[in-house]
């Protein structure tokens, strides 16, 4: 059952992107609504250790001073991470400007016995859009949610602008 749910998101999100082939407006406009269900949020407590993946477009030129995939195995750290991404304000519904969407996203897949019980998305530019954990959330005014996970990361002092990356020069 877990893997045709993987199979559809999956599905939909290459339908997505291939829509906005040739559309310059397709980084800077989103548009999301809301569906409620506690039970994602439920099985983010449950998990004991986490895979963080940052996905980058292919050719950008940003350089990022950590891994692209990093393991969190302190189910404390786990547990903090899981319920702040729970506590994350809702994104509502309609249309937003997105300005300075360089597609930056990282998937945060928690695991509990070796298997994934979610995975959440999160946009580290334009709307900070999180996705996967029930309702859509958003990161864009919760500063501490970038810092925790730079910190369960091994990364001191993080902010939104460390995950965003720097540009080569």
């Amino acid at each position: 059952m877990f893997g045709r749910v993987l199979v559809v998101l999956a599905c939909l999100a290459l339908a997505a992107s291939l829509a906005g082939c040739g559309n310059t407006e397709s980084r800077s406009r989103s548009t999301i609504g809301a569906t409620a269900s506690a039970r994602p949020c439920r099985n983010l407590a449950a998990a004991r250790k986490i895979l963080v993946i940052r996905h980058a477009p292919a050719g950008s030129n940003v350089r990022f001073d950590f891994p692209s995939t990093v393991k969190i195995n302190d189910p404390a750290l786990v547990e903090e991470l899981s319920a702040l991404v729970c506590r994350l304000p809702a994104a509502g519904r309609g249309p937003y400007s997105c300005p300075a969407d360089m597609d930056i996203t990282y998937a945060i897949r928690f695991a509990r016995d070796g298997r994934t019980s979610l995975d959440v998305v999160v946009q580290a530019t334009g709307c900070q859009f999180v996705t996967g954990a029930s309702e859509p959330r958003s990161a864009v005014t919760t500063p501490t949610f970038w810092t925790a996970l730079g910190s369960a990361m091994g990364i001191q002092r993080a902010t939104v602008a460390t995950f965003h990356g720097t540009p080569h020069t």
